[in-house]
């Protein structure tokens, strides 16, 4: 027979489950190339249909917001550059005022409570030789970026739970443009009370089994 206590612990893990799903946002992994949990770089084969930016308007401004999935999407995420950038509503484009003043920074971060593992944008050709460097402590330099035909080079950012990330230029180089931001693996990181109960849950659990094997190992002398 179950006991009360039994039922209890069961109740503090599917409560802390239910909660946990339901915050939680499915990843979505690519390019994942390196894999050492820190931070990478590396060429991209393009819009891989991944979760896209859509930036509000604005010409020129130096913080901007950008909605994932819509125009409308819940998760937003904020953008930052060091001076005025030209930012076009609707589409994930970032460039340099009237095409002649580049940028030199731009800083992107999660929502409070989320965070991704992987962007992928482009990059206007030449870009510059530029540093990335991530909220989980890893940085990645980047220089020699190869140069082409094409406008627009594709690269793609991979990390672990990251909070924020700036691609920052070389000195004495700036950015002409960016575009085509998609960000994936976003989730939202559970609440210390989620983490509560299931500890309590699991410690429920454990308490009646180690209950159970004592109760097994008894007799009695009648």
């Amino acid at each position: 027979m179950i006991s009360s206590r039994g039922i209890l612990a069961a109740a503090l893990i599917s409560a802390a489950a239910a909660s946990f799903g339901s915050t939680a946002h499915a990843a979505i992994v690519i390019d994942n190339t390196g894999g050492n949990g820190d931070l990478t770089v590396s060429t991209s084969s393009g819009s891989g249909g991944e979760p896209k930016i859509y930036f509000d308007a604005g010409d020129p401004v130096t913080t901007f917001s950008g909605h994932l999935n819509s125009q409308t999407g819940t998760t937003v995420f904020t953008f930052t550059t060091d001076i005025g950038t030209s930012v076009k509503q609707g589409f994930s484009s970032v460039d340099a005022t009237d095409n002649r003043t580049p940028f030199h920074t731009l800083t992107l971060t999660a929502p409070t409570g989320f965070t991704f593992t992987d962007v992928i944008f482009d990059i206007a050709n030449p870009a510059p030789d530029f540093t990335v460097t991530a909220s989980n402590g890893g940085s990645s330099s980047v220089g020699n970026v190869p140069s082409g035909d094409q406008q627009f080079l594709a690269l793609a950012i991979n990390g672990t739970n990251l909070t924020s990330l700036t691609i920052q230029a070389a000195d004495g180089q700036g950015f002409g443009g960016m575009k085509q931001f998609e960000i994936s693996g976003v989730s939202a990181v559970p609440e210390s009370s989620t983490w509560a109960m299931m500890v309590l849950g699991f410690a429920g659990v454990g308490f009646m089994a180690y209950r159970r094997r004592n109760q097994g190992s008894s007799f009695r002398i009648v």
